[in-house]
């Protein structure tokens, strides 16, 4: 479940140079774990992946992956606050680093059943668009001319 990423020759050269740090990894795995807990979201959905490497201005990056195992489109709508409350998490428990430094990334397992496997046609957004568009306000005075809506309608 808590995968680190395979050695390959690449990822041995991209990481010469610096000292990757299995403390640093082991606390995203824990505070993953302890908001798996918090939150309620079952073990089967996600998994959690820590990448270390040197950038292109030769310094040291890491990256938080976040692997939709199982489509929820609940864990989809609830993903960023998933991710802040693992911030909050590793935040408690090492609060001398920078978190908001790490890259955080979201990605799908190849096995996980998206319903969604193509996108809609063009046409689609915008009716989605003007659907959700608001409506424009009612003068105070003006609201009494205008016949009230019935319940169920909007």
């Amino acid at each position: 479940m808590f995968n680190s990423p395979k050695s390959t020759g690449t990822e041995s050269s991209i990481r010469s140079g610096f000292d990757v740090s299995a403390t640093q990894r082991e606390m995203v795995y824990t505070a993953f774990r302890d908001t798996l807990r918090m939150t309620g979201v079952p073990h089967s959905f996600l998994e959690c992946e820590c990448v270390h490497f040197v950038d292109a201005r030769n310094a040291p990056q890491f990256q938080v992956h976040l692997i939709m195992k199982k489509w929820s489109g609940q864990m989809l709508r609830y993903s960023k606050a998933f991710q802040r409350q693992m911030r909050i998490c590793l935040d408690r428990f090492e609060p001398h680093v920078d978190h908001g430094a790490y890259e955080w990334l979201w990605k799908y397992a190849k096995d996980c059943d998206v319903p969604f496997p193509d996108m809609p046609a063009p046409e689609e957004w915008t009716k989605k668009k003007e659907a959700s568009a608001p409506r424009p306000a009612v003068d105070f005075f003006e609201r009494r001319k205008v016949p009230r809506m019935q319940k169920g309608k909007s």
